[in-house]
């Protein structure tokens, strides 16, 4: 039960650190600019859309990347959650319970985990082996669209738009397979 939870739960949980330098030009001179500062609290909104839901629910919360390489999403509200990854497991948070899932056993989570890292590290090579990427440019404004290719990845993920303008991430909507998605927005209002 928590393994198809904690796919769409961590998607969008760590790419708010993301910044960016000066006025990329490309994928690659993005990547570059990228400034990852560990255990700084982000505010999120986050929009859900399930099929068992006749409209999206609406979370907020933080997401922590920390000096230990951990990442973790802090849902507040509608209810209270943590989602942690490391390089070796999943860990879900909920009513005083913990759940923890061996990386090893979910090959997708594990793929997820380590394309998040290239993220966050400006990693390009990785995330090149793992993505279709297109880029667009506009001025300041700027769209990420990542597409997983063969893999783990692309037996949930359809594709993962990253948005912003100059040196901040505004938007991160995920698309699934299964015509769910996701949406975070950074320092956002929940009424938006």
């Amino acid at each position: 039960m928590t393994s198809g939870r904690i796919k769409p739960l961590f998607i969008l949980a760590v790419l708010p650190w993301i910044a960016w330098a000066g006025s990329p030009d490309s994928f690659e001179a993005i990547l570059e600019g990228i400034d990852t500062p560990r255990g700084v609290s982000i505010p999120f909104v986050e929009k859900r859309q399930n099929s068992l839901l006749d409209e999206p629910l609406v979370l907020t919360g933080e997401v922590i990347f920390d000096h230990d390489g951990r990442l973790s999403k802090i849902v507040e509200i509608p209810f209270r959650e943590r989602v942690t990854i490391s390089r070796d497991a999943v860990e879900l948070e909920r009513e005083g319970r913990t759940k923890r899932l061996s990386l090893r056993r979910k090959e997708d989570v594990g793929a997820f985990y380590v394309a998040l890292r290239a993220l966050l590290e400006g990693d390009a090579k990785t995330l090149l082996d793992l993505f279709e990427v297109e880029t667009a440019i506009d001025g300041g404004c700027w769209t990420i669209m990542l597409v997983p290719d063969a893999g783990p990845l692309s037996e949930f993920l359809e594709s993962m738009t990253i948005s912003g303008s100059a040196a901040q991430v505004s938007r991160i909507r995920t698309v699934h397979f299964d015509g769910n998605w996701q949406e975070l927005s950074f320092n956002a209002d929940p009424a938006e």
